[in-house]
């Protein structure tokens, strides 16, 4: 159940109010007051702040009093009962449609946002039970064929971000690149980049349809003819493909890990699929496994759908029986010459990953790897024995949009839009923010022309410059010596200063470590985003107000007490969007 997890890991009001909730309803379960199949997930919990009902709402008492099998149970007496025990409470009303409004205590209030002034870079930090859990995640793991290009940055900063929410929280992990330097693709890349050099040597030769035309390549091979002349043609065949296609791979990697550093993306970790091929030990550790569980044998696949007859024929494979584990199908490990196939050599590398004792894999692939998930979870789930698990993050598309037209791009063709390039445009900040600010599976039009305007529907710089503007209070408040933000937690909020308007935000604050929770149990850096936006708009309409009526306003000369109330929670609200910020990998910055 999520409130058991939430009970050991939380302290805010939202997982604290679930946690109460849910005890009622195990209580009433366990005097046979509901039934045991009572389905749970029909209670609703509105935590709005712009609810006008209360801060709190729930549909509670109107999906309780259906299930009763004791008809005369006096529930309603019996929930405000219950939640007249509830010290964070101040107010239980119910509706005359049933559902229950709830005030928050104001003591209650203050102190969690005295709380987030006592963390501060630590507030909305989860307590873990399970300190020692070890993730894995892998992300990007571009083929080393050409630069980083947009396709590739969406997977980048989602990777980097979730990263640093599970780091956040507690967890030990490894940001991994995984190199994929072996395969036809590679053998091409060689290939092509021999083909530079010689014409560097001035031989007439031509850049083949199927082999990589990007100029990156006569860079690459200049730096061969600088270093080696043309020494290299002297050696045999073999030796001279190994050389071409390792040299290009590395001063790729090379490129590679700039872009992405300058992207604010660093690797733990870069694993090369040449170590895990040559290291036979992996693969025939899975052999070994799946044979002794008897999930291996010799057979024909059904013909794939939609492929034609005539260019199609049975062969017997060594097949994987993926579908025990509920897979569309079994998948080959085996081609008909006897070579691994690719899942066999990527069923090898989470098996070494598994040998390095992680408890969670995580990959986040392109949309066109998703036919690959059911297949890799399946393996994972078989070669460890259930137990570790494997969660596949799927991005979905970028697209690119300037002067309202989309933009093209083919990396075989040469013409695609490069991750330094983008970065000289439009600057990191925009591009990571905007890269996680929707939900995963969702596509992304990213507006080139849009994301670098200054104004409020740009939401990166709605939400640096509510920082900025809350900054400019709390360096005012210090240039006054009217007090020093660090002294605040000796100071007490007097509620009759605080409007409407003010609790709204002060209950955003105060939230920060369940949208916390929710990211890193979710895997979804979108909720963070989502947060810091709502925060955002409600703070500057705030703010203006204030330009209209002197009671809004933040600075009070004349009114010590009314002053030190509202300092509390700006610089609480700071608190949170600095540590938000820091999760992203965008800046704070005090002035805009």
């Amino acid at each position: 159940m999520l409130l058991n997890f939430i009970n050991q890991y939380m302290n805010d009001y939202i997982s604290t109010f679930y946690n109460d909730i849910y005890h009622i309803i195990d209580n009433l379960i366990k005097d046979n007051i509901i039934p045991k199949d009572f389905n749970i997930k029909k209670i609703n919990v509105d935590f709005s702040s712009k609810s006008k009902r209360g801060d709190i709402s729930t549909n509670l008492y109107i999906i309780l009093n259906k299930s009763l099998i004791k008809k005369d149970f006096e529930l309603k007496n019996y929930i405000l009962f219950e939640f007249n025990k509830l010290s964070y409470l101040n107010k239980i009303t119910f509706s005359n449609n049933g559902f229950i409004n709830l005030i928050l205590n104001d003591d209650y209030i203050f102190s969690k946002l005295i709380e987030v002034i006592k963390k501060n870079h630590e507030y909305g930090k989860i307590i873990l039970k399970n300190k020692d859990k070890n993730i894995n995640i892998e992300y990007v793991s571009a083929n080393p064929t050409g630069p980083v290009h947009v396709a590739h940055m969406r997977g980048a900063v989602l990777g980097d971000v979730l990263s640093n929410i599970l780091s956040f929280v507690g967890y030990n992990v490894t940001r991994e690149y995984y190199v994929n330097d072996t395969g036809t693709q590679i053998n091409i890349l060689g290939k092509s980049l021999y083909k530079r050099y010689l014409q560097l040597l001035g031989e007439q030769i031509e850049i083949e349809k199927d082999e990589y035309p990007g100029d990156y390549l006569i860079k690459i091979a200049k730096n061969i003819l600088d270093n080696h002349k043309n020494e290299i043609i002297k050696k045999n065949i073999k030796d001279k493909d190994i050389f071409f296609k390792n040299y290009a791979v590395k001063e790729i990697i090379k490129t590679i890990k700039i872009d992405l550093k300058n992207l604010g993306i660093l690797f733990d970790t870069y694993t090369h699929e040449s170590s895990i091929i040559d290291n036979n030990s992996n693969i025939n550790e899975v052999f070994k496994i799946l044979k002794e569980k008897e999930l291996l044998y010799e057979g024909f696949l059904n013909k794939p759908k939609g492929e034609d007859i005539k260019n199609w024929k049975p062969r017997k494979q060594l097949l994987f029986k993926s579908s025990y584990y509920g897979d569309d199908s079994d998948r080959p490990l085996k081609k008909e010459n006897g070579e691994w196939t690719y899942f066999a050599n990527d069923s090898a590398y989470h098996y070494n990953k598994i040998n390095r004792n992680y408890n969670l894999l995580i990959n986040v692939w392109g949309a066109d790897h998703i036919g690959y998930v059911k297949r890799m979870k399946s393996i994972v789930d078989a070669i460890s024995n259930s137990k570790v698990s494997l969660n596949i993050i799927v991005c979905q598309i970028v697209k690119l949009i300037k002067n309202n037209q989309s933009l093209k791009m083919s990396k075989r063709e040469g013409n695609y839009i490069l991750i330094k390039d983008l970065l000289k445009d439009v600057g990191k900040d925009p591009l990571r923010y905007y890269m996680i600010s929707t939900k995963n599976e969702t596509p992304i039009d990213f507006n080139i022309d849009e994301v670098i305007k200054q104004n409020k529907d740009n939401p990166v710089f709605y939400c640096q410059y509510a920082y900025a503007r809350s900054s400019s209070v709390i360096n005012k408040f210090k240039n006054d010596n009217i007090l020093n933000s660090e002294n605040l937690i000796n100071k007490k909020i007097d509620f009759k200063f605080i409007s409407k308007y003010e609790r709204e935000i002060i209950l955003q604050i105060i939230a920060w470590p369940y949208i916390i929770f929710q990211s890193s149990t979710l895997c979804q850096p979108h909720r963070i985003t989502n947060y810091i936006e709502n925060l955002s708009t409600i703070f500057h309409s705030f703010w203006n107000k204030g330009k209209d009526h002197s009671e809004y306003r933040l600075i009070d000369n004349s009114n010590i007490n009314k002053t030190i109330s509202k300092i509390i929670w700006i610089d609480s609200m700071r608190i949170v969007f600095r540590n938000a910020f820091k999760l992203i990998g965008i800046e704070a910055n005090e002035k805009m």
